[in-house]
């Protein structure tokens, strides 16, 4: 089995939808923690004549994340995701290829993000660029790291109108080429265009839909996945969210559906401004005026004698 990144979902870290960003960065000194754990079905099939048997039938990731607001525009962020179960069809005797590893440590993902137009006020439209590697360190058997240095540049934006909050994004990811003779049938993996957008509703309960995919151009495969869930803060730094949809597309890590769960922690962070109060207007009604004085004319002043002749 070949050593390739079967993941293809990239959970934010910070703030916006879970499965893209928004553009909008955190506030300096402020932190966020997330820990989720998803499960995909079927995220890797081998075509086999009219058959497609799943290598990897059922896989169960966690992932912990943390992000920091350094500078106005300015967020570091960092993930650790492994692989807690997998399984699937043996294909070691039909097809002579090596089931993965059940489980094992992927690759951690170092990442900046930058925001463009230099402005943290939550209803403004926000746009920044994020750019992020992954080390290829972790189980090379368990497909939860690639076999180089993996990257990936996105540009995102969004905005706020009240409760309603909608985002894009888009980019580029590059990583070495998977294309040896033994993953012909997996289809083989390598560099990718994508694109995502979603939307949010809500304040403290917040429904959120997201829809992302890709195209690679080497392998001329399109691929995505649409996926809609709750979102629920009851008090400020505590936020529950789970999620849930399907995949479409054979390019390998597109799931049949994918569920998640978890929960973030956001920590020294400046609280919102209250919202205005009501402010009542009176009608007062202005006392009469008094009636104008007549203005008197002035009295002609009398004219002198007449100069003598």
């Amino acid at each position: 089995m070949p050593t390739f990144s079967l993941e293809r979902l990239d959970p934010n870290p910070g703030l916006g939808p879970l499965a893209l960003g928004s553009g909008e960065l955190l506030a300096p000194g402020a932190l966020r923690i997330s820990l989720m754990a998803h499960y995909t079905r079927s995220p890797l099939r081998i075509p086999n004549g009219l058959l497609e048997p799943s290598l990897v039938l059922s896989r169960t990731t966690g992932l912990v994340s943390l992000a920091v607001g350094v500078l106005p525009w300015l967020e570091l962020q960092a993930q650790l995701p492994g692989v807690i179960h997998q399984s699937g069809v043996d294909l070691s005797t039909s097809l002579s290829i090596a089931s993965p590893s059940r489980s094992g440590l992927g690759a951690p993902r170092i990442a900046a993000r930058l925001g463009l137009l230099g402005t943290s006020a939550p209803e403004a439209f926000h746009l920044a660029l994020d750019l992020d590697v992954r080390l290829p360190v972790g189980g090379s058997g368990a497909l939860a790291r690639d076999r180089g240095v993996r990257g990936q540049g996105r540009i995102m934006m969004g905005k706020r109108w009240g409760p309603v909050a909608p985002a894009l994004e888009l980019g580029v990811l590059l990583r070495r080429a998977v294309s040896d003779s033994d993953v012909d049938r997996i289809n083989g993996v390598g560099n990718e265009l994508r694109a995502g957008m979603g939307l949010t509703v809500g304040y403290a309960l917040r429904a959120e839909v997201s829809a992302f995919g890709a195209y690679s151009w080497r392998q001329q495969r399109v691929s995505g996945e649409l996926l809609g869930g709750l979102r629920y803060a009851p008090v400020r730094p505590l936020e529950f969210f789970a999620m849930g949809g399907a995949g479409l597309g054979s390019e390998p890590g597109t799931p049949r559906f994918r569920v998640l769960a978890g929960l973030a922690l956001t920590l020294f962070d400046k609280p919102p401004p209250p919202p205005p109060e009501d402010i009542v207007y009176e009608l007062v009604q202005g006392l009469p005026r008094a009636p104008a004085e007549p203005q008197l004319e002035p009295e002609p002043t009398p004219s002198g004698p007449p100069p003598p002749e």
